[in-house]
């Protein structure tokens, strides 16, 4: 995590040598977790050119390679999409995504195992697919693997002690957090529509999730269709309810828990962990339409 951040800040990558190898060999001693695999399922080649290009067999020349090039995109979309599907959720995930979006990446500890509890809960009640994993660690034991891992510090405090992200790992696990965010993009999606309204109805809700899918697909990989998504916009809200995040009212209408609420503090989260994602389409958007068609 931390040589890939150094790459994306633009440091050189380190030429392999003897000498470096020779270096490596102190790093074993230590801790460095668990490795997690998970197998999706396979693509036949075959059957995916056979469904995209039924003619592939036949073409030739620049209609040939035109298509290659078309297929070579979907392909890669197909992949990565499986990919996704396969997610290992492991307690640095949980920990990273409950820690991560809150202001200066700093939480009571408590507050930090209830947020990590009712992350579990959503992706065990509403898996991302059939081959996602999620962690038996429970928060207690996500939050001592973070502190063992140098991914943590504990700050010792009268009324609960405090767990915080030294500055030198944000970074680390921000690309943590983003492994598994395809995977909470729904809920928080629907987490950040609950905080913003007073109340909302389920049919805002679809529309909110029909709205927001495709930019969440172009940037996350998601493999719900339109359909998909807003059936589970709905499932969601239903789960938030259960687990008191959120409050439904005689007249069909959602509202999110009280605003002091540790509820409403679990719900805010959850949102913000998606919405530097939200701000930057919005603003995008929001520029195109200022200056018109074809000005950019």
């Amino acid at each position: 995590g931390r040589t890939l951040v150094a790459e994306l800040e633009g440091q050189p990558k380190e030429s392999e040598s003897l000498g470096a190898l020779v270096r490596v060999a102190k790093n074993l001693r230590r801790a460095y977790g668990s490795v997690h695999v998970n197998f999706g399922a396979p693509l036949s080649i075959d059957q995916f050119l056979d469904r995209e290009a039924p003619d592939w067999h036949a073409l030739q020349g620049d209609l040939q390679r035109d298509t290659a090039r078309r297929l070579t995109l979907l392909l890669g979309r197909e992949m990565a999409q499986r990919i996704n599907s396969a997610v290992v959720v492991n307690p640095i995930n949980l920990f990273a995504m409950a820690i991560v979006p809150s202001p200066r990446q700093a939480l009571d500890e408590r507050g930090l195992a209830q947020q990590i509890d009712w992350l579990k809960t959503i992706a065990f009640r509403l898996p991302y697919s059939p081959d996602a994993v999620l962690t038996a660690h429970d928060p207690a034991a996500a939050i001592a693997q973070a502190l063992k891992l140098g991914f943590a510090a504990r700050v010792a405090h009268p009324l609960g002690d405090i767990i915080t992200v030294p500055d030198k790992e944000v970074s680390t696990l921000n690309y943590l957090r983003n492994n598994v965010l395809h995977a909470y993009a729904l809920p928080a999606l629907v987490a950040n529509l609950l905080v913003a309204l007073r109340e909302v109805t389920l049919d805002r809700v679809a529309e909110f999730a029909a709205g927001g899918l495709p930019f969440l697909r172009a940037e996350l990989m998601l493999h719900h269709s339109p359909a998909e998504a807003v059936a589970a916009s709905r499932r969601i809200v239903e789960l938030f309810v259960e687990m008191g995040l959120a409050r439904a009212s005689s007249d069909g209408t959602v509202r999110a828990a009280d605003r002091y609420s540790s509820e409403h503090a679990g719900l805010e989260l959850l949102a913000r962990s998606l919405r530097h994602l939200l701000r930057r389409n919005y603003l995008t958007i929001a520029l195109l339409t200022r200056v018109g068609s074809g000005t950019l």
